[in-house]
């Protein structure tokens, strides 16, 4: 589960159970801010939060103005610069933080639903009034007509190939880093072993693919050891706008991967795409840390190389 599916859904929930809530939206960052436009924090009533609007420098200061909005039920603008002392930000930069009771939060129902389906979609926050509105179609973050708007984008896709030991770290540990994951394996009795949060579709890779078509947001992993689950995995993947494409095996497993593929009609430059044998070179030897390893390689992909996507 991601931060904004964790943030927005306690939000729903604690409202569902009559709290009474603020939310926090950072607007505005300069400089060296610990965290980017649109973080969310949410506070209750009696001051149990979730999420967060700095690394911890103004939480308290945030907490304080929250139960304020609450209790006069008008929005606030909070400002945050260098301190060297209570309520400031150590790290050089400077924030405006929005905070406004929050009455209505069918808007952010609306935000999980859209995102479930994959789509990008936005709600928009009245400065003066702390009306909230769901919006489509909307592209970046701003601030314009007294009104911010902030964009959800759908999470990234993890796939794994190979209902495996490492595949139960992997899976786990991509959900706790904001990636959708999924793992898919024709071998019934790897699918089925009852270890993996989200249970596996059992299948092969065309179908799998055919159901669950391939994007620019998604990550493909092989972890088989098997070339009759791993070689229509790769065609798949090297097929398709992937971001990241990872396959496990030695160098010279990898090295009669490339072979077979090469025989595909797959170019040399189309098979640099492959990160082969998958993960950070870290020495991990355990199921968790090349689980580790591979997520480290996955992060760096997502950030540094799929400009514009996030």
């Amino acid at each position: 589960m991601d931060d904004d599916q964790q943030i927005l859904s306690k939000a729903i929930e604690w409202h569902e159970a009559g709290e009474e809530l603020a939310l926090a939206t950072v607007i505005s960052a300069w400089g060296a801010s610990p965290r980017p436009v649109g973080s969310h924090m949410v506070v209750r009533s009696d001051g149990v939060f979730v999420g967060s609007v700095s690394g911890g420098c103004v939480e308290t200061a945030v907490m304080s103005g929250a139960l304020a909005a609450i209790d006069a039920d008008k929005p606030s603008l909070l400002e945050f610069g260098v301190s060297a002392w209570r309520n400031g930000l150590s790290c050089g930069g400077r924030i405006t933080v929005l905070v406004h009771k929050l009455s209505n939060v069918e808007p952010l129902s609306l935000v999980l639903s859209a995102r479930e389906r994959g789509q990008t979609c936005a709600v928009s926050f009245g400065i003066a009034d702390g009306l909230l509105v769901f919006q489509t179609d909307i592209h970046a973050e701003e601030t314009s007509d007294g009104r911010f708007v902030r964009v959800y984008r759908p999470a990234p896709r993890l796939v794994i190939a190979g209902a495996v030991h490492i595949a139960e770290y992997l899976a786990r540990m991509a959900e706790m880093t904001g990636f959708q994951s999924m793992v898919f394996d024709p071998r019934r009795e790897f699918a089925r072993r009852g270890t993996f949060e989200r249970d596996p579709f059992i299948g092969w890779p065309e179908g799998y693919f055919h159901d669950h078509p391939i994007d620019g947001r998604t990550a493909i992993v092989s972890l088989t050891h098997t070339a009759k689950i791993d070689h229509p995995t790769m065609v798949a993947a090297l097929g398709s706008p992937a971001f990241y494409i990872g396959a496990l095996g030695s160098k010279a497993t990898h090295a009669k991967r490339l072979t077979r593929l090469e025989g595909e009609g797959f170019s040399a430059e189309t098979l640099q795409r492959i990160h082969g044998p998958v993960g950070l070179p870290i020495g991990a030897r355990s199921p968790a840390e090349i689980a580790v390893s591979i997520l480290a390689q996955l992060i760096d992909a997502w950030r540094n190389g799929a400009k514009g996507l996030d």
